[in-house]
């Protein structure tokens, strides 16, 4: 996720571990971009040298590969600047640190922001955000509709009926603890779509359709998996999996079943 509307970036493990692959100097050349673009002409060579209070230069040497061995107190001046961005120490040593761990890239007062934007768009934590729940703004586990529906009454046509080319259709998904009926989780789905207005109960059971058989997937696969402790039960699904393969002719229900046994196989 890259909220435009908010400065930061999230660096993921791939990324990471390829980068860490690199010289120092190229490593950090794709850190300086990145923050460049995220906070334009902040972060150019000519800034950051200064920044850090090195030879502009030299530091231009060091980006393009001129300089493979710098010193290890050039490593750890630029370490230092860098860290205050929130790049790991030690990530541009010359046999960098081991870890892959993601982390924020981006300025110290954006990082918030820039975890509640994430809240708010797929409404939970983001991983690297230590807060807990009860302390991140409740506005942000409703969020805004992306359909504006504070407007006037609705539009007629001439005829008396509604002026329908498209409506907006949401969809709210509430995870609620059932003992005490708490929400732990809710997100909100829109999307934009040509139903003429008689249609809307037969799209209201289409959707209920479509939520029960996710539903009752997702029981079976958890029932299964408590099963697939017992060896005997893994080897019943074994046999299943290959008789359902040597089916001439498969039903729908078959095929779902042998992409389930598949998918719990692989636990």
């Amino acid at each position: 996720m890259e909220n435009q509307s908010v400065n930061g970036q999230t660096l993921l493990p791939d990324e990471i571990r390829n980068l860490l692959l690199k010289l120092p100097g190229f490593r950090m050349k794709q850190i300086r971009l990145k923050l460049n673009a995220m906070y334009p002409g902040e972060f150019t060579l000519k800034s950051v040298a200064k920044a850090a209070k090195y030879s502009e230069s030299g530091y231009a040497k060091l980006e393009s590969g001129e300089t493979i061995n710098p010193q290890d107190e050039t490593i750890r001046v630029f370490s230092e600047y860098f860290s205050n961005y929130n790049v790991p120490l030690g990530f541009f040593d010359k046999t960098p640190v081991g870890s892959v761990e993601p982390f924020f890239l981006g300025k110290q007062e954006d990082m918030l922001p820039y975890f509640d934007s994430y809240h708010k768009e797929f409404g939970q934590k983001h991983p690297l955000d230590s807060r807990e729940l009860s302390d991140i703004d409740d506005d942000y586990v409703y969020s805004d509709y992306a359909i504006d529906v504070d407007q006037d009454d609705a539009e007629e046509s001439e005829d008396g009926g509604y002026t329908l080319n498209q409506i907006g259709i949401e969809v709210t998904l509430n995870a609620y603890q059932v003992s005490t009926g708490s929400i732990l989780w809710a997100r909100r789905l829109n999307q934009m779509a040509a139903i003429p207005m008689n249609e809307l109960s037969n799209f209201e059971k289409a959707v209920r359709r479509e939520v029960n058989g996710v539903i009752s997937q997702y029981s079976q696969m958890q029932s299964l998996q408590e099963q697939l402790q017992d060896s005997q039960t893994r080897q019943r699904l074994l046999e299943m999996q290959v008789a359902l393969k040597e089916k001439d002719q498969k039903s729908d229900s078959d095929s779902s079943l042998e992409r389930l046994i598949g998918t719990l196989l692989k636990v």
